[in-house]
């Protein structure tokens, strides 16, 4: 399996490669290939633009959503990466669901289980591989949205065998810190034991909040959220452990797979 093997060498994992060499049809020793050494050819060509064309090209960039449509990832706009660092930059103005229905008294807060989400895609646009660890996060600040649009980097250094992130923004002109952490590519540990869902439901098996119970209870305390995030349908219990049932809204389902750790779904299940 080929592609599996590419994948497993992609994440970091040790391929004895000449064990492959019998099955290449009696070739033997693959050769190394050598990249052109002759400059490229340098001529041009554009292919003229209509300009009534190009002035509704225009104007398609310029509506509303265009930059979330054209973005890499919905909480990870742009890689602005030089030799010196990698990193990324995202813009946002305040109405994208994760800031608009999370409000916390009467601020937008970008919310704490968004920074995993950030994390994991920043550190796969860079490798090109798969984010199987996030640890060791520290929330320092949160991450607080007025009513300009407000840009949000996270800056990836390589390490040897993880990779550090950090989540900042700019305010008054200084680096403000929001989260830390470190991710890797690769699992160490083994898997967790899967849970039985049938035995807990069993344990836990009376009902002691409902949706319409719980989310006025946070709302006095001050956390305000909207229908993006108002997910848990009920909570059931005994004296030692709760299991909630959550609903997925159904505005969020179109783009429900540019996610991997959901924002909605991660805050959701907090609320247990």
């Amino acid at each position: 399996e080929l592609a599996r093997l590419g994948e497993l060498w992609v994440a970091g994992a040790k391929v004895d490669w000449p064990l492959l060499w019998p099955l290449l049809n009696g070739a033997g020793r693959p050769k190394r290939v050598s990249a052109p050494t002759y400059p490229f050819a340098r001529e041009r060509y554009w292919a003229e633009v209509p300009e009534q064309q190009e002035t509704s090209l225009e104007a398609a960039a310029a509506a509303p959503g265009a930059n979330a449509a054209a973005a890499l990832h919905p909480l990870v706009h742009r890689n602005v990466s030089t030799f010196e660092e990698q990193k990324f930059v995202s813009r946002f103005s305040g109405d994208e669901f994760f800031l608009a229905d999370h409000v916390v008294e009467t601020q937008k807060i970008l919310p704490g289980v968004a920074y995993l989400e950030i994390a994991r895609a920043a550190g796969e646009l860079a490798a090109g591989a798969n984010v199987r660890v996030i640890r060791n996060l520290t929330w320092e600040r949160p991450f607080i949205i007025g009513s300009e649009p407000k840009d949000l980097e996270v800056a990836l250094s390589p390490g040897k065998n993880e990779v550090k992130f950090a989540v900042r923004s700019t305010e008054a002109g200084r680096a403000v810190t929001h989260c830390t952490g470190r991710l890797a590519y690769r699992a160490d540990d083994p898997a967790p034991e899967r849970l039985d869902l049938n035995r807990i439901r069993e344990r836990c098996s009376e009902q002691v909040l409902s949706r319409e119970e719980l989310y006025p209870i946070l709302s006095s305390g001050g956390l305000h959220l909207g229908r993006s995030f108002r997910i848990v349908k009920s909570i059931h219990a005994n004296e030692s452990e709760s299991l909630a049932v959550l609903e997925w809204p159904e505005h969020l389902k179109a783009d429900a797979e540019r996610f991997w750790l959901h924002p909605a779904l991660m805050d959701g299940s907090l609320h247990t």
